[in-house]
């Protein structure tokens, strides 16, 4: 069960930095999108 243990917390740490990588990956490539002020009608 050890083993196991070590390789969920393995998997779990990957994952993390997977969903890390996508984010830096999205930053750097698309622009946040300005939804400021803008109404229900505009943002449909």
């Amino acid at each position: 069960t050890l083993l196991l243990q070590i390789a969920k917390q393995e998997l779990e740490r990957e994952a993390e930095e997977r969903r890390g990588e996508k984010g830096r990956a999205l930053s750097t490539r698309c622009q946040p999108l300005e939804l400021a002020g803008l109404g229900f009608a505009e943002l449909q």
